[in-house]
């Protein structure tokens, strides 16, 4: 699935970003709290309208993939 989904140029991009983002800030506790803040935009808003989506798997399985992502940065951290 990692492979696939990283093919998608947004998830590819974001999962770069993520990735930067954690090696170059040296600020754990601003790491902390941006991973945080991106885990309640992931688990919050991002799923307000999920009804509208649910019939629709590739964006279903990009939101999975992307929360999976988020998920293992801020248990990184």
């Amino acid at each position: 699935m990692r492979r696939n989904k990283l093919s998608n140029k947004f998830l590819c991009d974001f999962v770069t970003l993520l990735y930067v983002y954690e090696e170059f800030i040296y600020s754990d506790v601003m790491k902390e709290r941006r991973f945080q803040q991106l885990q309640e935009f992931v688990d919050g808003r991002a799923v307000k309208n999920k009804i509208f989506f649910t019939k629709n798997e590739s964006i279903k399985t990009a939101y999975f993939f992307a929360q999976k992502v988020v998920d293992y940065m801020n248990h990184s951290c």
